[in-house]
């Protein structure tokens, strides 16, 4: 075949031949458009932390990016959230202070597999600042309300551990100087009181157990206290049988020391006062030691009186001839 009869079959009927290219183009784009769809997807954000570096106690984050998908109409049918994941990876820089993080996005098997496919992501970058993470033992402080029943009261409190391992942004964590459980209750407890509760401040803390839970063991004893108990009698005894005794003391009061339901069961008949006059046996005013006694389980720690004023004085002697009998009746001396 010469040139010029290739020349002309070539370039013979251009016009039409080329409104027949445009066409298979055309054709071909809206085959290309009819078969690719693209699909969003809101996607949890997660962060990485594999170093020394965490992000900032108080940096508000996005919780949540936008995935875009373009893929064959038919692939992306079963495709949903759960086949992607979106992270920033912390250890791309070493230093703390402010960076802008690249935000991945890790298809499952499934997306890998597709061909051919689009992935696009909205933030592509997330500025975030990042510090130091630190580790600390903070002690644990027992918080308690309510109150045991009457007469008794909380005695020793202690933790189970007595300290927690916190991990988290310097900022946060440096800060703590306790940590203080969630309210154990007491209200009405009679003995000791050992339960399992969590923490108040371990919400608001980055890379921290939220699950870590600790023993407050609280001790349950009986109220120790004193009362006064007044008007006691005190008895005036052993007074020599020639003697006459006067006083101006009847009662006294006295303070008890004991276990507070012990004490509530006490009044003025649970003792005995007295004052022993046998050491005296001749007229004259004398001050005598008081004595007391009684009351089960208690301590008697003080009393008003140590001792009474006493008057003992002769009684007047009998005349022999008073009694003797008048045979006459009429009283007459002898």
């Amino acid at each position: 075949m010469n040139t010029s009869l290739l020349r002309e079959k070539l370039l013979g009927h251009w016009k039409e031949k080329l409104l027949c290219f445009v066409m298979a183009i055309a054709i071909y784009s809206f085959y290309q458009i009819q078969r690719f769809e693209r699909e969003e997807y809101t996607v949890p954000l997660e962060v990485k932390a594999p170093g020394s570096l965490t992000v900032k106690n108080g940096t508000a984050l996005p919780q949540y990016v936008k995935v875009s998908i373009k893929a064959d109409k038919g692939d992306l049918s079963g495709i949903t959230s759960g086949n992607i994941g979106a992270y920033i990876d912390l250890s791309s820089v070493s230093a703390a202070g402010t960076h802008d993080f690249l935000v991945n996005v890790k298809p499952d098997r499934r997306l890998f597999s597709l061909s051919p496919v689009e992935i696009s992501v909205q933030p592509q970058t997330i500025r975030v600042t990042v510090e130091d993470e630190i580790v600390r033992f903070i002690p644990v402080t027992a918080t308690i309300s309510g109150k045991p029943a009457h007469g008794y009261e909380s005695g020793s409190i202690s933790t189970s551990p007595t300290s927690i391992k916190l991990q988290g942004p310097r900022s946060a964590v440096e800060g703590i100087r306790e940590l203080q459980t969630e309210e154990v209750n007491l209200d009405g407890a009679t003995q000791d009181v050992s339960t399992e509760v969590g923490f108040l401040q371990l919400s608001d803390l980055a890379h921290t157990n939220q699950d870590a839970k600790v023993t407050v063991n609280v001790a349950i004893v009986p109220t120790v206290t004193k009362k006064t108990i007044k008007d006691i009698h005190i008895s005036y005894d052993n007074v020599d049988p020639s003697l006459n005794e006067e006083h101006k003391v009847d009662t006294m009061e006295i303070t008890v020391e004991g276990k507070l339901l012990d004490l509530d069961k006490l009044n003025a008949n649970s003792f005995s006062a007295w004052a022993d006059c046998s050491i005296h046996t001749t007229p004259g005013v004398f001050d005598i030691p008081v004595f007391v006694n009684g009351g089960k389980d208690v301590t008697i720690v003080s009393w008003s009186l140590n001792t009474v004023s006493v008057r003992l004085t002769e009684k007047p002697q009998e005349d022999p001839w008073e009694w003797w009998p008048d045979p006459d009746g009429d009283n007459d001396s002898l």
